[in-house]
């Protein structure tokens, strides 16, 4: 006797997607500098990776702040050193072209300048060796934070194709379960057919009979 199949015919779902999760996902992009609106669907996994990356952007900003404040607290030590110096040897000098009495002289003007010229070299020095030192902590943390980018970016690109493959195959499976559902439906439709034509002969030979 010809049966049909009458198991449940599915359809495709798309996984619900919660707006809190997805705009907390953009927030933590956007602090790499990533605008993806249109991206994947915000995983508890995903949300995680994005969290980390950003606490370690955190961590490289904080380090380059505190070795500012250490490179400017340098400087100005060396300022004051470079001034102090500069002090003793006016006074040196000073005390030099007294006991000589050519406090006012020619001579004087020329240790005085060349002085001067000693003192601003060496605080062109101090400035010179702080920006150096500024620059490679900047150049440092703008490193850090490409890398962040990229991890950021990779990961998310990778997971919107893992999403993608996942919605694909589902759709695949429905699709093929039709098509078998499909095949089901016309093996039944046959099998009645040919079950009816069978009884309605056997009915024709009963009544000739009879």
């Amino acid at each position: 006797m010809a049966t049909r199949n009458t198991e449940y015919d599915p359809t495709y779902t798309p996984p619900a997607t919660d707006p809190a999760a997805q705009k907390g996902l953009t927030n933590l992009l956007s602090r790499f500098g990533i605008d993806y609106p249109e991206g994947p669907r915000a995983t508890p996994q995903l949300l995680a990776l994005m969290r980390g990356l950003g606490m370690t952007l955190d961590t490289a900003e904080d380090i380059q702040r505190t070795n500012q404040l250490r490179i400017e607290g340098r400087s100005a030590d060396s300022m004051q050193d470079i001034a102090r110096a500069d002090e003793r040897r006016r006074g040196s000098i000073t005390s030099g072209l007294q006991q000589a009495n050519v406090l006012s002289s020619g001579a004087a003007n020329t240790r005085y300048a060349r002085q001067a010229e000693d003192v601003a070299a060496d605080q062109s020095d101090v400035q010179r060796r702080r920006g150096d030192a500024i620059a490679d902590s900047e150049n440092s943390l703008a490193i850090a934070g490409t890398m962040a980018r990229q991890q950021a970016l990779e990961r998310l690109l990778s997971e919107e194709e893992k999403q993608a493959t996942t919605e694909a195959m589902s759709k695949e499976q429905v699709r093929a379960f039709k098509a078998q559902r499909t095949e089901a439906d016309f093996v039944y439709a046959r099998q009645k057919a040919a079950q009816d034509k069978y009884l309605a002969d056997q009915l024709g030979a009963w009544g000739s009979v009879y």
